[in-house]
C-alpha cells in the first residue's frame, strides 16, 4: 500500500468503527473492529502521524530510572531514620533535621518528574 491507500483505510475503518461507536457497539479485544484498529495504530506509526508507544514508554522509563531509585532510597532512609529516633540513636534536633533534608529531597524529585 501507498501513503494515500494507507490514509484512506484509516479514514474509511475510523468512520466505521464511529458508526458502531455511535450504534452502541463497544469495544473489546476480540470484536470485529480489533484487527482494523491494529492496522490503523501500524499505518499512523508507518505515516508519522503517532509515535510508537511502546518507544515512547521505554525512553520514559530510562530518562527517570535514576530519579526514581533516588526517591525510594529517600524513602527507605526515611524509615531508617524513624527506628533510630524511637531507638535514641539520634537527637530530636538531628531527626528533623535530615527528615526535613530528606522529605525536601523527595519533592524535588517528584516535582521534576511529575509524581503528586
Amino acid at each position: 500500500m501507498d501513503k494515500k491507500e494507507k490514509l484512506s483505510f484509516i479514514l474509511k475503518k475510523e468512520l466505521e468503527i464511529t458508526e458502531a461507536v455511535l450504534n452502541g457497539h463497544k469495544a473489546s479485544n476480540d470484536d470485529k473492529f480489533s484487527i482494523d484498529r491494529k492496522l490503523i495504530e501500524h499505518y499512523r506509526i508507518e505515516l508519522g502521524i503517532i509515535k510508537n508507544k511502546e518507544n515512547i514508554f521505554n525512553k520514559i522509563k530510562k530518562l527517570y530510572k535514576s530519579e526514581f531509585k533516588e526517591w525510594e532510597d529517600c524513602k527507605m532512609e526515611l524509615m531508617l531514620l524513624e527506628e533510630e529516633k524511637n531507638s535514641n540513636k539520634i537527637t530530636e534536633k538531628e531527626y528533623d533535621s535530615k527528615k526535613m533534608s530528606l522529605e525536601l529531597t523527595m519533592i524535588l524529585i517528584e516535582t521534576s518528574i511529575g509524581i503528586e
